[in-house]
């Protein structure tokens, strides 16, 4: 009897510290977690994220913004606010109309996360029609509205490679690539995941940091499967390193490994129709396009030798090269040259310095960094015999 109530004493000992240990965890969690959203919401005071989003939605729709409006963008390492002028196109003070010059893009050109003076289509003289989250359908119809209002001589198309991945149709709407699913054949584990609070752990300040810290948004059950929600966002670079679907270990979930050859092949074919037509209207109006190949940090790690990633897959399917060996056999197969492309992570792998061109956080080049590209571009156009 004694012997059993020692034995009943340290099990509830060690319920006990258990519980006091994971309260400690929770109540540091919710401190860390509070303190960072306090922060955000005392740098950001007026920032709406829903006038935001809106913005976006608007650009999505019509390929430019809401003319003469001005919208907030806040976080931890920037406030600033961006001004659209009267043509949908963020505006500045800077333009200049020898040569005329017209950038498109996504956000690395709209210059998310620095000033309108500070992002390097203001720095070279050039018309903004970068527009945040874009991909490039919406770039291209973006391309033929501006060079009919704008009438430029030249055109700097910015070209971030995760894009590919965003016009999938599996990337957002449906499966996730970075979505993980494990099949559950035992009944009484079932049972006990189905036991488990599953949405009030993750909604907990520990849990939120414990899942995030991972890339996981979401943990739950569907049928006799545990599903990991995935940061798409996050992930979707990664992918475009692998030149089969099949092997990686970013997703093991069947339909996004069955339908990714097909959809990423779809998506080349639309772009590669894309740069052509591009290249039949710039032929028709004398517009030299010029295709800057943007490099994400991820990217540059990979390059720089920093990073691992590659040494986690076998057989050679992953490719340092991929992103924008993908880019430029599209360019080419669009009938444009080597001399139509600027490749950005050439010069800036050649700056032991390269990190400090970008946020720490945020994945966008800071103030510095668009000084860095926007002097490439201008020495670029310089030494280009067909720009005058």
């Amino acid at each position: 009897m004694q012997k059993k109530t020692k034995i009943l004493s340290l099990v509830a000992l060690v319920i006990i510290s258990c519980v006091l240990a994971l309260a400690l965890a929770e109540i540091s969690a919710y401190w860390w977690v509070s303190n960072q959203k306090s922060q955000a919401r005392e740098n950001c005071p007026n920032f709406s994220i829903g006038a935001f989003a809106n913005s976006r939605s608007i650009s999505l729709d019509k390929s430019y913004y809401e003319p003469d409006s001005i919208v907030n963008h806040c976080s931890n390492e920037f406030s600033y606010n961006y001004h659209i002028d009267k043509n949908g196109l963020r505006n500045h003070q800077n333009y200049q109309n020898n040569p005329k010059v017209l950038a498109i893009g996504d956000s690395f050109t709209f210059g998310f996360g620095v000033e309108d003076e500070e992002a390097f289509p203001a720095l070279i003289g050039a018309y903004n029609a970068g527009m945040w989250g874009n991909p490039f359908d919406i770039q291209y119809k973006s391309f033929l509205r501006n060079v009919e209002l704008i009438d430029p001589n030249v055109v700097i198309w910015g070209l971030y490679a995760p894009h590919i991945i965003t016009m999938m149709d599996g990337s957002w709407n449906k499966n996730c690539p970075g979505d993980m699913n494990f099949n559950i054949d035992s009944a009484i584990v079932m049972q006990i995941l189905n036991w488990l609070p599953f949405q009030k752990v993750f909604e907990s300040s520990l849990g939120e940091l414990i899942f995030k810290s991972f890339n996981i948004w979401k943990v739950g059950l569907e049928k006799d499967n545990l599903i990991l929600r995935r940061n798409c966002y996050e992930t979707k670079e990664a992918l475009l390193f692998d030149k089969n679907i099949g092997s990686t270990r970013y997703t093991n979930d069947k339909e996004v490994n069955k339908n990714y050859k097909t959809e990423l092949s779809k998506v080349l074919k639309k772009m590669e129709f894309y740069f052509r037509d591009a290249k039949l209207v710039a032929d028709q109006k004398g517009i030299k396009i010029v295709f800057l190949f943007i490099p994400s940090r991820l990217y540059l790690q990979i390059n720089d030798g920093v990073n691992n990633l590659l040494d986690k897959y076998e057989n050679g399917l992953m490719s340092a090269e991929y992103p924008r060996h993908i880019l430029e056999n599209i360019i080419i197969n669009a009938g444009f040259d080597s001399s139509s492309v600027l490749d950005l992570s050439i010069p800036l792998l050649a700056q032991p310095d390269w990190r400090n061109k970008y946020f720490k956080v945020d994945a966008h080049w800071n103030k510095e960094g668009h000084e860095f590209v926007a002097n490439e571009i201008l020495t670029f156009l310089n030494n280009s015999s067909e720009i005058k």
